[in-house]
């Protein structure tokens, strides 16, 4: 079963991207498989930004991941887009842009293609 990992951008605050990470923490198939990534400290920054949320993702995770990230984009009422970068070990990777409930199926394909899980 091959792993990838989705970087995810939620074009927001450090909140915004904080409050994905816990909401994606909540989704069981998914725990420990979520973390944040600070972008590299600046001189005379006392520490980094958020640069991007990771997920690793496999076969058995891609419509937990995507079932759990549409809802959260559902709930949001500012009606920005989340940037996802699916990338497998090879260092191939697709970047899509999405925030309406008709980029979940384009989402879940992707993740599938690349897992190796063509369904």
């Amino acid at each position: 079963m091959a792993t990838i990992s989705v970087h995810v951008d939620p074009h927001g605050s450090d909140d915004d991207a904080r409050a994905l990470t816990r909401w994606l923490r909540e989704e069981d198939d998914l725990r420990g498989s979520v973390s944040l990534r600070a972008a590299p400290i600046a001189e005379g920054e006392m520490g980094g930004a958020i640069e991007t949320i990771v997920v690793l993702i496999t076969s058995g995770t891609a419509g937990a991941f995507v079932s759990s990230l549409f809802e959260w984009i559902n709930r949001r009422r500012d009606g920005r887009k989340v940037s996802i970068k699916i990338q497998d070990a090879a260092g191939r990777s697709v970047e899509l842009t999405c925030g309406s409930p008709e980029d979940a199926q384009r989402v879940l394909d992707q993740l599938r293609a690349i897992t190796g899980d063509g369904k």
